[in-house]
């Protein structure tokens, strides 16, 4: 169950790709799941209430079905952590923005161990996907950068986001490519300050010329 932003989307088709590579099946209905996961938003606090209030929900499952797992993602797991768990015992994993997709590999250990895991690792995200992992047959969102180095005053962002990461352009044109090959004719380039793509510090190796040059290689792909 997926909350908060087009990123917040992107993030959860990762995520389910992720899964499905490692043998786990999507079901239509909540109430079929063996594992439930909500990706989180925490850009305002009713956001972050109506998760609180979606998780509490399944206690009377979590607690009498040892094969049911609740696991939380995203940036309001990023921000809380591990009170999320105090408060809802029966969630078995909490992840942030930057772990999310080592998902898989908690939910074979916590299966193997019986345990709990909590990661919000500040390490720097994989962001390579299975480009048939999209939500659309037409359009599909690509990430261009992630984070942010502006640390407004009302923004949790930076916090739980990180600064200001680009990708090179070359993976995201070969992204692009991919999709176009795939049937795509609509993407929507994605990051917390699409403008600032390749012109902030600490900026990764190829992307330079920023947004006006990604754009142009962009659309040059046929289709």
């Amino acid at each position: 169950m997926t909350f908060g932003c087009q990123m917040n989307k992107l993030d959860s088709e990762m995520l389910h790709a992720a899964l499905e590579s490692s043998g786990w099946i999507p079901v239509d209905e909540p109430d079929d799941a063996e594992v439930l996961i909500y990706n989180t938003c925490s850009v305002r606090r009713h956001a972050e209430d109506r998760v609180m209030s979606n998780i509490g929900r399944w206690r009377k499952k979590a607690e009498s079905n040892q094969h049911f797992m609740v696991g939380v993602v995203g940036c309001m797991a990023q921000r809380v952590g591990e009170d999320i768990m105090k408060k809802y015992p029966f969630v078995r994993f909490v992840c942030g923005t930057r772990a999310f997709l080592n998902v898989p590999q908690y939910i074979e250990e916590i299966c193997r161990t019986g345990g709990h895991i909590t990661a919000l690792e500040d390490s720097e995200l994989e962001y390579e996907r299975d480009p048939s992992a999209v939500s659309g047959q037409y359009h599909a969102y690509v990430g261009i950068m992630r984070g942010c180095s502006n640390y407004c005053t009302y923004c949790i962002v930076p916090y739980v986001r990180g600064p200001e990461v680009s990708r090179p352009i070359n993976t995201i044109v070969d992204e692009a490519g991919k999709l176009v090959d795939r049937g795509v004719v609509e993407i929507t380039l994605l990051g917390q300050n699409v403008n600032a793509y390749g012109r902030h510090p600490g900026n990764v190796e190829g992307a330079e010329g920023g947004l006006p040059e990604l754009l142009g290689r962009l659309n040059q792909l046929p289709g």
